[in-house]
């Protein structure tokens, strides 16, 4: 909640990221440790990234926005030339449970199935009882940010007498 405003919401509809085929180095969840993982990822060509936001505002009474809400959708289209990022994290598992696990478990088990996905990693992951991240860097050239608003049809065609409007 923002004071005068009221309770506001930015979601992240979709995520389109270019470029990922100019990866120079990528290291996943390698181990260094007792239950530590370190991952990291670098592009000197960068990548240009695209996210679809939405923002809804919710007014409070008596404050200075007074409509009934606010929703606005729009496009966050940032352009790098280089990026790198990596993290050192620490993971646990229940290990009572993790030692339960058999490979028909994997199959046939019970695990939880998360909108509509039955994937086997989700028996693992309702196994983890801790994670996480314990340091983290990131280094980006950011060359170019732009916000464009996305209008729909309905808005755009809003007093034009156009045919398909």
């Amino acid at each position: 909640t923002i004071d005068n405003y009221g309770e506001v919401i930015l979601t992240a509809k979709r995520v389109k990221i270019y470029g990922l085929d100019d990866i120079t180095d990528l290291s996943l969840f390698h181990p260094t440790g007792e239950n530590m993982i370190y991952s990291a990822v670098t592009s000197d060509a960068g990548f240009n990234i695209t996210v679809q936001m939405e923002v809804e505002v919710k007014p409070v009474e008596g404050r200075v926005f007074k409509a009934d809400a606010l929703r606005e959708t729009f496009e966050l289209k940032l352009n790098t030339s280089e990026f790198s990022f990596s993290s050192q994290s620490s993971i646990s598992f229940d290990r009572e449970m993790f030692n339960k696990l058999t490979i028909g478990s994997f199959k046939y088990g019970s695990y939880t199935e998360y909108e509509g996905n039955r994937n086997p990693l989700n028996c693992i992951f309702e196994k983890l009882s801790s994670a996480s991240v314990t340091d983290m860097k990131a280094r980006v050239s950011l060359n170019a940010v732009e916000v464009v608003p996305v209008i729909s049809v309905a808005e755009a065609c809003v007093g034009v007498n156009l045919e398909g409007c």
